[in-house]
């Protein structure tokens, strides 16, 4: 549905990259798809620490 990407104010060197998905089983495609091992094998090495994810479940409460 999207992604996003946002750099830290406070720390230069970081970011974060939101993405939305409408299931768990459309994100279950994605994280095992070639392009997600693409990114990650772009990304990684650039990585000077170890990456945080942080999964959520959220429900629609209205679009406006």
């Amino acid at each position: 549905i999207g992604f996003r990407c946002y750099l830290d104010p406070v720390i230069p060197e970081a970011l974060c990259i939101v993405h939305e998905w409408q299931d768990a089983e459309a994100f279950a495609a994605y994280t095992n798809s070639r392009y997600f091992s693409r990114l990650n094998a772009v990304l990684r090495p650039m990585m000077t620490s170890r990456p945080i994810s942080r999964r959520m479940k959220a429900a629609l409460i209205e679009s406006v």
